[in-house]
């Protein structure tokens, strides 16, 4: 009584599938709680009246209740972005098992990466008929042992059809949790996984045929979602997690595409497709905390609903770069700070790209409809040492105004200075950068436009970006700056 009162407990504090499992029972509530205290892996439900055969629920709770979701998840979408080359350290564990636990094993793991591939319910029924071929057992098919016994399934009918359609839960889902990892980033690993197996029934004897035992219903399983991936109930994962996969397939036929460019085209080409996966007027997110698994998602997804921050366009133009196959060219991912004028400097991420023997810098975020590079002079530009920042960073001067960049202290150690100093002038693919975009043609077309960008490339300390500045701002203010 004790051991029913407990379990009762337990299931009322999951209120949906505490509900769930009401439906699933035919029997008063009373026998389906004292069929809960069983012990978790099930043998087949027995001893049924001859008439009918009850459905007996039981439940096995996940040993890593610790396991968390979100960094699950990331581990999740890095493994959909860029697979697994390393061998795997152990063999899987479902390759130990037998029987019905290989079978049901095999089906609950599509069924289960898929949920998390394209989001949905996470309530699954596995018909009897697909896992076991013999489904009605006589005397004579049990070698002559009884099948009835006072009315109900004899033991030894029980014994010898639990060896054919009985399983083991506990291998078989410790067998999934290990196997799948990553792949059920949304389990609620707190929350019991629910499960109903087949019932024998027993059939007594007609003057048609002799008495048997009969096994029907089928295989039913319910796994609980973690609250920040859950849906519509508990027993579902929200949908847009098929993002996830949209997000890759972008990725892979964008770099098909441009498979037979030269590097500096890939890079052009790779930029456009960016903008036109952000859509009309996209503009990225402010920047924030890194390490968001979305960003590099919500780049790539195509949705213009969703935005993404500077690490989601670096992270996402890096991906590209990497599944292209550049030959002389190389894309890092960068962070840092930036400010655009006299705004409040915010964290930030872009790229440097490598090309030519010189480092460029290649900001997508800002180079969206919405930035300030949205016209590309934030694409493979090149910039001037900008002093007045601690530690010093560099500066790019556009018809809108002054983009500052400084790198945090970490990047210089990571990739060195070879890499992080910019190249002077923007990139140009012939030499002597005859058809190149200089900050000073930038700046004769009219780019300086407001005194703080004047006094912008006054405190760089490059006398070429402030010669540049004086000859396109207005005359009297350049001859006072002058004197």
């Amino acid at each position: 009584m004790v051991c029913i009162r407990l379990l009762a407990g337990r299931l009322e504090s999951y209120p949906e599938r505490y509900e769930m499992i009401r439906k699933w029972i035919a029997g008063p509530l009373l026998a389906l709680l004292a069929a809960l205290c069983l012990p978790p892996a099930p043998a087949l439900a027995a001893e049924q009246p001859p008439d009918a055969a009850e459905t007996v629920v039981s439940v096995w709770s996940p040993k890593e209740a610790g396991a968390d979701s979100q960094e699950l998840f990331a581990a999740y979408v890095m493994q959909q972005f860029y697979g697994s080359s390393a061998k795997a350290a152990r063999d899987p564990e479902g390759d130990r098992l037998t029987g019905l636990d290989q079978k049901l094993y095999d089906a609950l793991k599509g069924l289960l990466m898929d949920a998390a591939a394209s989001g949905g319910s996470t309530d699954f029924t596995i018909p009897l008929s697909r896992l076991v071929p013999k489904t009605s057992w006589t005397a004579e098919d049990l070698d002559g042992r009884p099948v009835l016994e006072e009315g109900g399934v004899s033991p030894q009918a029980a014994a010898a059809v639990n060896g054919v359609a009985g399983f083991n839960a506990g291998e078989v889902f410790q067998s999934l949790l290990a196997d799948l990892g990553p792949g059920l980033y949304w389990l609620d690993r707190s929350a019991p996984i629910a499960y109903a197996v087949p019932a024998l029934r027993a059939v007594p004897e007609t003057e048609e045929a002799p008495a048997s035992v009969l096994l029907e219903g089928d295989f039913h399983f319910t796994f609980s979602a973690a609250p920040e991936y859950r849906g519509e109930d508990a027993a579902a994962v929200r949908e847009d997690v098929s993002a996830v996969g949209t997000a890759v397939r972008n990725a892979q036929a964008i770099a098909a595409a441009h498979r037979d460019e030269s590097d500096h085209q890939k890079l052009l080409s790779f930029q456009e497709e960016l903008r036109a996966l952000a859509g009309p007027g996209g503009r990225a997110e402010p920047g924030g905390a890194f390490g968001d698994p979305w960003q590099m998602v919500r780049a790539l997804d195509g949705d213009p609903g969703t935005d993404a921050s500077g690490e989601g366009w670096a992270k996402a133009f890096q991906y590209l770069c990497g599944l292209s196959g550049l030959q002389d060219a190389k894309c890092y991912t960068v962070s840092g700070l930036m400010q655009e004028n006299d705004s409040i400097p915010t964290p930030h991420m872009w790229n440097i790209v490598c090309i030519g023997g010189e480092s460029y810098l290649a900001d997508l975020a800002a180079s969206l409809d919405g930035g300030p590079g949205r016209d590309g002079g934030l694409f493979l530009a090149g910039a001037g040492v900008y002093r007045a920042t601690d530690p010093a960073g560099y500066q790019v001067l556009l018809p809108s105004g002054s983009v500052l960049y400084w790198y945090e202290n970490g990047e210089l150690d990571l990739l060195g200075q070879e890499v992080l100093s910019l190249a002077e002038t923007d990139y140009s693919p012939n030499a002597g950068g005859a058809d190149g975009r200089p900050e000073e043609i930038r700046l004769a077309a009219g780019a300086v436009k407001s005194a703080a960008c004047l006094l912008a490339a006054f405190y760089s300390g490059n006398p070429r970006f402030l010669e540049a500045a004086l000859r396109s701002y207005p005359a009297p203010a350049a001859v006072l700056l002058q004197t």
